[in-house]
């Protein structure tokens, strides 16, 4: 996903900056656009980046979760730990998705 997000990166600048030779601007110009492009870009990313490892995190906290389930079956201990979990997860994702909102806007 990193690598897919760095390669989106650098053909969404490419892009950018093809466009600006295309116009009627000075270099001066069109090294301050590329360099605006990148940090917007570059920011944007980091969100993005951001937002997908604490997911990542969420969705291995249920593979544990699973995991440890089935090679110790303890119905009572597995209630108690679903229910920390549930909160966990409602605490993040609403945490979450103001950001998201953001970044997606």
């Amino acid at each position: 996903d990193t690598l897919f997000l760095a390669v989106l990166f650098v053909v969404a600048v490419s892009i950018h900056v093809a466009s600006s030779f295309c116009s009627n601007l000075s270099p001066g110009e069109i090294v301050l656009q590329a360099f605006t492009t990148c940090m917007i870009a570059g920011i944007l990313m980091a969100g993005f980046i951001f937002l997908l490892y604490v997911l990542r995190i969420l969705s291995v906290t249920v593979d544990v979760f699973c995991y440890q389930s089935v090679q110790q079956p303890n119905i009572a201990e597995a209630t108690e730990k679903w229910n920390m979990l549930q909160a966990i997860l409602r605490k993040a994702s609403t945490s979450l998705d103001f950001g998201l909102l953001v970044l997606l806007a």
